[in-house]
């Protein structure tokens, strides 16, 4: 049996990342949580992630800049973009780091499919469950 992989998620809404980080241990897969674009910064300079999920509207810094900062480093991330604003989809999909963007509300079983996606992508087409 393989280690989980382990997701990053960052919200400044806690109750969303509690929903989410529930979603995704109940799904198999190992969880960090940020606050914020600078607390995710700071837990991936000290942990090994496979996927950020992100919101796009945070404070300082948000969550298309966090995933454009990660793309240019030496290990790039891949990564979800949630937003309320299905208007600003396009605006986002071949933003450096988004690999998928999802609208709220977002259904679990989505959620979990599009990481799925995400992953096996990152993999080179290879499925990618974390079971």
């Amino acid at each position: 049996m393989t280690p989980a992989c382990t997701i990053l998620l960052v919200d400044d809404d806690p109750a969303l990342i509690a929903v989410f980080a529930m979603v995704l241990q109940r799904g198999g897969y190992s969880v960090l949580t940020a606050g914020s674009a600078g607390q995710a910064l700071e837990l991936l300079s000290s942990h090994t992630v496979s996927a950020i999920i992100t919101d796009l509207h945070m404070p300082t810094l948000e969550g298309a800049g966090l995933l454009a900062q990660v793309a240019a480093g030496k290990n790039p991330i891949p990564g979800i973009l949630i937003t309320g604003s299905g208007e600003l989809e396009e605006q986002y999909t071949n933003a450096p780091g988004v690999s998928a963007i999802l609208i709220k509300p977002i259904v679990n079983r989505v959620l979990l499919r599009t990481l799925e996606r995400v992953l096996a992508k990152k993999k080179g087409g290879e499925s990618s469950p974390p079971k």
